[in-house]
């Protein structure tokens, strides 16, 4: 019951917060979308978009799912994705490989999820990323798994202020997590294979969660 409860506050806090920003969903990665968007059978441009993690990424729920809807919605892109996320491999560590993983691939966008990196190591990855003026970021707040959703809380806190401050799309996960589970009855043992791991529902849910930010809005800038 206790659990029920805390989960029904995040998703009210959702509901409650979630006019707060001004911007229109995807209004951070237009210059990807814009690409997309213009590609004819003619002239196909290409968009190069790289998936970056660890194991949560690394499970590909994410890829499929944006990249299905991606080919769906523009045919004619010149579409090259790829997942390079590292199993077991936190920010302190990915900082690291990113400099022969991420960096050199040159991407349009950047689809990136991690763990840890609290003391400046996850802020140094979107650092780096931004080191390509073109590059863009799509991200988001950790899901909220067997330990509950008090866990990662301060984390996740933190990854929304620095989404600010480097202009990333960010998906609060969390809070639409928390509130598919408050609406259909669902708890993180429903979603997970593990303390943390997702199965198919939960990555379904990520997918339907994060394919909605890659908006394209004509005209935008």
């Amino acid at each position: 019951m206790k659990l029920r409860n805390a989960i029904q506050v995040v998703a009210t806090m959702t509901v409650l917060t979630g006019g707060a920003k001004a911007e229109p969903v995807g209004a951070r990665v237009q210059r990807t979308m814009r690409l997309l968007a213009t590609s004819t059978a003619e002239q196909r441009q290409p968009v190069k978009i790289l998936f970056y993690g660890q194991s949560i990424v690394r499970q590909d729920y994410a890829r499929k799912a944006v990249e299905a809807d991606l080919r769906k919605r523009f045919p004619h892109a010149d579409l090259m994705v790829e997942n390079r996320a590292i199993g077991g491999y936190g920010a302190p560590a990915l900082i690291r490989t990113a400099e022969q993983d991420l960096y050199p691939f040159y991407p349009d966008l950047v689809v990136f999820h991690v763990y840890g990196g609290e003391r400046g190591e996850f802020e140094g990855i979107l650092k780096g990323i931004r080191r390509k003026p073109t590059a863009e970021i799509l991200t988001w707040t950790h899901h909220i798994d067997r330990r509950g959703p008090k866990q990662w809380e301060a984390a996740c806190k933190l990854r929304l202020k620095l989404a600010e401050k480097y202009h990333c799309e960010m998906v609060d996960l969390r809070a639409k997590w928390a509130e598919y589970m408050a609406k259909n009855n669902r708890t993180p043992e429903d979603l997970c294979v593990d303390v943390v791991h997702l199965n198919k529902e939960g990555g379904k849910l990520m997918g339907d969660i994060l394919t909605p930010a890659l908006q394209y809005h004509e005209g935008a800038k």
